[in-house]
């Protein structure tokens, strides 16, 4: 997923506060986002954190960034989140965590109805997939 530049400080700060370790930041980076020259921000962003001394704030008995194995198929686990608001509208983002490919719808309203509405009308497009992950968000059921 490519970054726009005004969020790559984001995204590069947040894979620096769980490793110390430049090789697993890059692996990290390059599964999850690309821009041009990301070694080379991934590099820079790293210099500052030692030089710094974040680094040093590392505990060895954290607990451990956990991340999400391959499904290996496509359309098996979906990720799914609401962005917005924008223009008094929502967007339900829905990702295939095999092949990172991204389907959004616009809404109105972020309820577990509306979502459920919206993934019914993701499913007859591709499969129905074996999971779904969410991050909980607290959604309401409209009844």
């Amino acid at each position: 997923m490519v970054r726009p530049t005004l969020l790559r400080c984001k995204v590069l700060d947040h894979l620096h506060s769980g490793h110390n370790c430049m090789n697993v930041i890059k692996a990290e980076a390059r599964n999850w986002v690309w821009w041009p020259k990301i070694d080379q921000d991934t590099a820079e962003v790293n210099e500052e954190f030692v030089i710094f001394g974040y680094a040093n704030n590392y505990q060895p008995n954290q607990a451990p960034v956990l991340f999400w194995p391959s499904p290996g198929k496509v359309w098996s686990r979906l990720h799914i989140d609401y962005a917005g608001l924008v223009d008094n509208k929502y967007f339900l983002v829905i990702v295939d965590a095999y092949t990172k490919f991204m389907d959004v719808h616009v809404t109105s309203s972020t309820t577990l109805n509306v979502a459920i509405e919206l993934l019914r009308k993701t499913f007859p497009n591709f499969v129905i997939p074996d999971e779904i992950v969410s991050d909980n968000a607290p959604y309401s059921v409209q009844r």
